[in-house]
């Protein structure tokens, strides 16, 4: 939690800046809700799990969905059991476009930190975000300190939205403007459905040991004819 010593505020107004859920899971979670609501277990996360598991090789093929790839780079990160990976489902599946309004830098224990003010793009969405912003909530609470050594970009951009409102420590502000500044190279991987993502290689440069020898952005620009799949980079630490 947040110590003692929290400093004073400074705020950064913004407009126009928005952070756009992947065209794929809404268009998802749409349908699901729609055809899951009406049979007898229901739209629930269990009912969405076995539904992924079932149909994502025909429906979702690595050659053409983000959404698949996506779910599948996150398996390589950490082999987990089927209910964990159900809940990791539920949580993309939950994600929403969101407008910033104010990013809020602070001092919090010596070191600087920020959290942001946002509102949904949809207001429709209103159901589907309160369960993904539960669920970052529980993250945070519970598996902060194990997803800064996984999942750094996806913790802290966690707690950049809720770290606020648990009374907690906010984000680190080097990892988020990582993840809003430009990327200086991408491109596929050497194999596999790696081989078909355009961002695989979108991450930080390593030693040997494993190390950082360089830091690069996460946002992909496009102009007008783009590819879609080099609208954004994957996420990751």
């Amino acid at each position: 939690r947040r110590g003692s010593g929290v400093g004073p505020t400074l705020l950064l107004r913004t407009s126009g800046m928005e952070l756009e859920a992947l065209p794929e899971i809404v268009a998802l979670r749409r349908r699901l809700h729609r055809e899951l609501e009406a049979t007898p277990e229901g739209f629930t996360i269990k009912s969405v799990g076995s539904w992924w598991v079932n149909n994502r090789d025909r429906e979702f093929p690595v050659e053409q969905s983000k959404l698949r790839r996506l779910c599948d780079s996150f398996q390589e990160v950490a082999s987990l059991p089927i209910i964990f990976q159900a809940k990791a489902f539920w949580g993309y599946l939950h994600a929403c476009s969101l407008m910033f309004d104010v990013f809020e830098f602070r001092t919090e224990g010596g070191a600087v930190t920020v959290t942001a003010q946002t509102h949904l793009s949809d207001a429709s969405d209103a159901q589907y975000s309160v369960v993904g912003s539960g669920m970052c909530k529980e993250m945070l609470q519970a598996h902060r300190a194990l997803a800064e050594r996984f999942a750094a970009s996806t913790v802290n951009m966690g707690a950049l939205f809720e770290a606020k409102a648990l009374g907690y420590q906010g984000a680190n502000p080097a990892r988020v403007a990582k993840l809003f500044s430009a990327a200086q190279r991408w491109g596929p991987g050497p194999s596999g459905w790696h081989a078909l993502d355009e961002t695989w290689l979108c991450v930080d440069s390593r030693d040997f040991f494993g190390r950082v020898t360089q830091e690069q952005g996460r946002v992909l620009w496009q102009g007008a004819g783009a590819q879609p799949s080099l609208a954004a980079a994957a996420g990751g630490a």
